[in-house]
């Protein structure tokens, strides 16, 4: 998703079996960092919607979520190009590169509705979209091989990442017309912390006043009302998760 590699991963357990995942990608071009977080309450699917959050600064207007319920569709054809004849995958790359290097670029755009003129042979594009320079065939023929059965187990396989990933997205829908998302699902955040790896305990002033900040931003936003009493509602329920007394089964668990 997006161009961020992950540099931090890590995974924490409590007694009951209960697990949360938190993850760290940098983007290389810009240098700026996304945390994605997993929690195993709330998680049905690693493939479809798994992230419990999101979390950066910015939100980009051209990142591929191939994790949203809108890329189903373009998951289902990457799987069927994968395990399918490699003579047409490859007839498939070489179309949709043919096209770049007659355009002279190396990146695509395309919009909410990719078409393909039949007359003149022109694409209609407006998101960035990039094509890998090298993929690896041995790769697809390890898949070919293995022969997943569904996204999950293709994106399981060693080796599967994100130039596979992007170039499968990419003919799935530059040639099928499987659209795949491009909606940033990232969640904006007040950075509470700092980088050199020692955690800051929880500063209950800090916190209230971030949270009086948004309450203020919610109260001035002009939205209808009763999403504004939701919006204030939800607030209200975050804060009290962070603060309040937590039991689950006998064990007390204090955030302040």
């Amino acid at each position: 998703m997006g161009s961020s590699t992950l540099y931090h991963h890590v995974i924490f357990f409590d007694q009951h079996g209960d697990w949360a995942i938190i993850q760290q990608g940098m983007n290389r071009s810009n240098r700026m960092a996304r945390r994605y977080h997993w929690i195993s309450d709330s998680i049905k699917s690693f493939i479809l919607e798994p992230h419990s959050g999101i979390i950066s600064k910015c939100k980009r207007p051209n990142v591929l979520n191939m994790t949203s319920v809108d890329s189903t569709d373009n998951q289902r054809i990457c799987v069927n190009l994968a395990t399918g004849n490699s003579n047409n995958l490859r007839s498939s790359v070489s179309k949709v590169s043919s096209v770049i290097t007659s355009m002279g670029r190396d990146k695509w755009f395309h919009s909410n509705s990719v078409s393909e003129d039949e007359h003149s042979g022109n694409y209609n594009f407006i998101e960035h979209y990039e094509m890998p320079r090298k993929l690896d065939w041995n790769l697809f023929k390890r898949i070919y091989d293995i022969h997943p059965q569904n996204y999950e187990q293709l994106v399981s396989i060693s080796g599967v990442g994100s130039a596979t990933v992007r170039a499968l997205s990419l003919i799935g829908e530059i040639i099928y017309g499987s659209k795949a998302s491009w909606q940033d699902p990232v969640k904006y955040n007040f950075a509470h912390g700092g980088k050199d790896g020692v955690p800051y305990p929880i500063a209950r002033k800090t916190y209230d006043n971030s949270i009086r900040y948004l309450s203020s931003a919610i109260e001035g936003a002009e939205i209808k009302r009763d999403e504004k009493i939701q919006s204030l509602k939800k607030l209200a329920a975050y804060s009290a998760k962070i603060f309040n007394t937590y039991k689950r089964g006998g064990d007390i668990f204090r955030m302040n």
